[in-house]
């Protein structure tokens, strides 16, 4: 299991006792999202998977701010404020997705240009 807040790694002790004595902190490099797109030559994408364990907001609002809009975006909620998915579906909306929940964790959202009719 791996997350950089440490709530969430909290949680996982219910299920998992005795992980928070193997919780250490390590440094890692940092890349947005377009630096490794333009790194690859990938000029198009279609699905944005996103599971980050409570990052996904950003991660999500990170894309979108770098000017990606991929026809599909799927993201797990389950570690969101109330506030950040409220914020989160909002911006989608309004970029013009359509936002429905998919799983029990996760969200999906779907650009309404490419949505079927009988989606609405």
């Amino acid at each position: 299991m791996a997350s950089a807040q440490r709530s969430v790694l909290a949680k996982a002790e219910k299920h998992h006792p005795g992980v928070g004595q193997h919780v250490r902190k390590l440094t890692v490099p940092m890349r947005t999202l377009a630096s490794v797109l333009l790194e690859h030559a990938i000029t198009n994408v279609m699905l944005l998977q996103v599971d980050t364990e409570g990052y996904d907001a950003e991660i999500v609002g990170a894309a979108l701010d770098e000017g990606l809009v991929p026809a599909v975006i799927q993201f797990e909620f389950r570690h969101l404020s109330a506030v950040a998915l409220k914020a989160l579906i909002a911006r989608l909306e309004k970029l013009g997705y359509f936002v429905s929940v998919s799983s029990p964790d996760d969200m999906l959202a779907v650009r309404a240009d490419l949505a079927s009719p009988f989606a609405r």
